[in-house]
């Protein structure tokens, strides 16, 4: 189970799917320097249908919250039979064998293949670490997607843990002190413990450099 439906927490927690907030992106060109201001810039405001809280749940209050927004899903998952099977296999370590389409795994020669098995952990490894997958549900919607010529309909969003938005809100005072009227939809516990591991995942990567 994918969204928590019989006894979902009255409060916001990491993972929920919330709407109603405002948030903003600025865009400069080129980035400044030190001792500059850029050039130009542009700040685009945004009221997304549906956000995702990225606080963790312990950490919500002091009027902010960190969110995230729904994309749609990259054609190129459609690509995966495993993928195809189930997007959401995408939050998950993926064995080495699945993690390749087979059209793509059958252009690599013997050297490559070997090479990409031997860089995967014992048992497979996240793959996309930047994103994680959303199940469908009636409140989400649907959109279309093709694929060699045939249309997919797709309740499945994502979400990119490069974009991630500071918001500040009056109500959000505590955990259990939230604006709970904005609440959509609350992942189950164990949804919630895959995308909690998949995040730290994406943020405890090391630098190559790091490493020796």
């Amino acid at each position: 189970m994918f969204y928590e439906e019989k006894s979902p927490d009255p409060n916001l927690r990491f993972g929920d799917v919330v709407r109603g907030f405002v948030i903003a992106e600025p865009n400069m060109k080129p980035a400044p320097a030190a001792d500059s201001q850029p050039e130009s810039y542009k700040v685009e405001i945004l009221q997304p249908r549906f956000a995702v809280v990225l606080t963790p749940c312990c950490s919500i209050g002091d009027k902010r919250l960190t969110l995230t927004t729904f994309l749609p899903i990259h054609r190129d998952w459609l690509k995966n039979p495993y993928f195809l099977e189930d997007l959401t296999n995408l939050n998950r370590v993926v064995p080495p064998e699945k993690a390749i389409p087979p059209e793509k795994l059958a252009t690599m020669s013997d050297e490559e293949k070997e090479q990409r098995l031997d860089r995967s952990k014992p048992g497979g490894a996240f793959v996309h670490v930047e994103f994680f997958v959303y199940a469908p549900h009636p409140h989400l919607g649907e959109y279309s997607r093709t694929l060699c010529g045939e249309k997919h309909e797709i309740g499945h969003w994502a979400i990119d843990f490069r974009r991630l938005y500071n918001v500040s809100c009056d109500e959000v005072v505590k955990p259990e002190r939230t604006p709970v009227r904005v609440k959509v939809l609350q992942l189950s516990v164990d949804a919630r413990d895959e995308l909690r591991h998949k995040m730290l995942k994406y943020f405890s990567r090391k630098a190559e450099e790091d490493m020796i």
